[in-house]
């Protein structure tokens, strides 16, 4: 078992951010350099990197939600629902301006409505 900086006992903390229930900033960032499931609303931007507008500039990988037994972990943006799903693997390169996940895609596919009903 790892123990993170935190001292969350696992590598996700459900519930830890009153905002989310998504993981808290220091599990994200312990989480740099490790492979995961990944939904994104939304195809994947060309070339890798995703473009934060609030201050103009690209990110350091594709912007993701993490996904963990069947369980987004983390809100989704209203304003990204009714774009269309992908699920994939990636490596998680980094922490967003909006403090999402940043992966480097592994693997990639637009969702089936089957992965989309469990994921909701």
């Amino acid at each position: 078992m790892i123990a993170y900086s935190c001292g969350h006992k696992s590598d996700w903390c459900p519930g830890h951010d009153i905002q989310s229930r998504g993981p808290c900033y220091s599990c994200k960032t312990e989480l740099i350099g490790t492979e995961v499931n990944f939904l994104r609303c939304g195809k994947p931007p060309v070339g890798g990197y995703s473009y934060n507008y609030q201050v103009g500039q690209y990110e350091s990988g594709v912007s993701v939600y993490l996904v963990r037994d069947n369980v987004i972990l983390d809100t989704v943006r209203s304003e990204f629902v009714d774009r269309p799903w992908y699920v994939g693997r990636g490596v998680v390169v980094g922490i967003g301006g909006d403090d999402e996940i940043l992966v480097d895609v592994v693997t990639c596919r637009k969702a089936s409505l089957k992965q989309i009903k469990k994921l909701v």
